[in-house]
């Protein structure tokens, strides 16, 4: 008896054994540097691969890894082999001259999940072509990006400026009546319908996109480490996004659309959702073979609510961040708009040729708090080659932003905030092509008419009707951003004093 039992735990030893040295070997196989491609620090830990080499904020640690191994690395995380793009000169090579090679996404169970690799963000080929294209065309339709739009943001501004108000010079936290204004300009493009800052609606699609936001680092986990999804206790936060995600279109996205189908007016399309619905029904009638369909408008309407609200917000945070800590750079901005506006009116479009100081801070801003340090993930199309060094088919590229709006060869002093950078000797406007905070080539945000207009707006208002302060006897807030999706600040309060 004793003898079987043995045999069985000494079958099992061995079983055990060698499972172990067939996955030593197998992830050695699938992880050990590959002859041609980019260099890259070597993986530490089996399956883990490099992933504990990386900070936090993995800028920090990119910007290491440039310095040793250049504007091409490569790294090892879980079954994924990354190529990480760093510099203008590489990114302008690579997005721009050779963006078709690298405009699709990675397959991710992520985007598989949510996405069901529909819409905009999630899809490539020819899904994300027409996708992409046809919403172009119909945001072009309704002005989007264009000074038509601007009546709805100075309309917005109002109630901005209202909820700031009401403040009444006390410390507050600005990021709620950012995100209401942010999210509203977005709303009334998609339903064309705006929502009062305390509409129940309104106020859960703010929350849908916060938590979503909350739980997209570790649900992304999933992406290089499948077998995490089937790990108890919802680890990767695969419960609560599928509740957002659920809550959201049966309270708001689903009776909308049923709305815009049962009372579908092809000569009084006001919406985006409206517009797209006409397209659709038109090519279908035609006969032509489309993607265009109702669950990828869906997915559209949650690329843009998610990307048209973040974004815009946390470049708006800063703004007010800087200002609040920097008093003399937001005093020449109001004393230049004291010259070219006045108090007898509200700043304007067309006044922004004239407020220089105000575009220069503006863009300084962008480049300093790179709100999207790292693009979106893509994936090679076909094997290439680049400066001598192996692209693998299906690799996952990185696109590093931040390597460029940073990059000391460019700036001279990247962590310093100086607006005059932006300012010619005869004092007009400097347009650098290496200001990329929207990204490069194809996959280019397709928002960033719309949202420059938005900040100038909302931020010249701003500065026009209330004077931005620190929280007194409180320290001055932290400039080290958080890093997720984008790059904010840490939660700050600030007072709004009326001028």
């Amino acid at each position: 008896m004793l003898d079987a039992v043995g045999d069985v735990f000494l079958c099992s030893n061995v079983t055990w054994a060698l499972l172990t040295v067939l996955v030593s070997l197998l992830w050695w196989r699938s992880t050990r540097p590959l002859s041609d491609v980019p260099p890259g620090p070597r993986p530490m830990i089996p399956i883990l691969g490099n992933i504990l080499q990386l900070e936090t904020d993995p800028r920090k640690q990119f910007a290491k890894f440039r310095r040793r191994y250049g504007d091409l690395f490569s790294l090892y995380i879980g079954n994924k082999h990354i190529i990480v793009l760093n510099g203008f000169e590489t990114l302008k090579d690579l997005l721009v001259k050779s963006g078709d090679k690298l405009s699709n996404r990675p397959e991710a169970r992520t985007l598989e999940i949510v996405c069901k690799y529909n819409g905009i963000v999630a899809s490539s080929g020819k899904l994300w072509r027409e996708q992409r294209m046809t919403s172009l065309a119909l945001l072009r339709k309704l002005d989007f990006g264009k000074q038509s739009m601007e009546g709805k943001i100075q309309e917005e501004s109002v109630y901005l400026l209202d909820a700031i108000g009401k403040e009444n010079g006390n410390s507050f936290d600005p990021t709620a009546v950012l995100g209401n204004a942010a999210s509203n300009i977005t709303c009334n493009m998609i339903f064309a319908q705006r929502y009062d800052y305390d509409n129940d609606h309104f106020r859960l699609i703010l929350h849908n996109i916060s938590e979503t936001l909350k739980v997209s680092g570790s649900f992304a986990a999933m992406n290089y480490f499948p077998f995490l999804e089937y790990v108890p206790g919802d680890f990767c936060g695969l419960g609560k996004l599928n509740a957002f995600a659920e809550t959201f279109n049966e309270t708001i996205l689903n009776p909308m659309m049923k709305y815009n189908i049962d009372n579908y007016d092809p000569d009084n399309c006001n919406s985006f959702i409206a517009l797209y619905l006409k397209e659709m029904y038109a090519r279908q009638d035609a006969g032509e073979e489309t993607t265009l369909d109702v669950e990828n408008l869906k997915q559209i309407v949650n690329d843009i609510l998610g990307a048209g609200t973040d974004t815009t917000t946390s470049t708006l945070r800063w703004l007010l961040l800087y200002m609040a800590t920097k008093p003399e750079v937001q005093e020449k901005c109001y004393q230049e708009l004291q010259t070219h506006v006045g108090n007898g009116r509200s700043p304007v479009l067309t006044d922004r040729d004239n407020l220089i100081y105000v575009q220069a801070v503006i863009t300084e801003t962008s480049r300093l708090a790179a709100v999207i340090p790292m693009g979106a993930p893509r994936r090679v199309a076909e094997d290439m080659w680049y400066k001598g060094y192996l692209l693998p088919r299906n690799s996952m590229i990185i696109t590093n932003l931040d390597s460029v709006l940073m990059d000391e060869k460019i700036w001279g002093d990247p962590k310093v905030f100086r607006p005059e950078r932006f300012i010619s000797e005869d004092g007009k406007l400097i347009h650098r092509e290496e200001l990329i905070p929207f990204s490069m080539g194809k996959r280019k945000c397709m928002a960033e008419t719309t949202a420059k207009i938005e900040v100038f707006l909302f931020f010249s208002h701003m500065i026009q009707r209330f004077k931005f302060t620190t929280e007194p006897g409180k320290p001055t807030p932290e400039f080290e951003p958080v890093v997720g999706a984008t790059s904010a600040p840490k939660a700050f309060k600030i007072c709004a004093i009326p001028r």
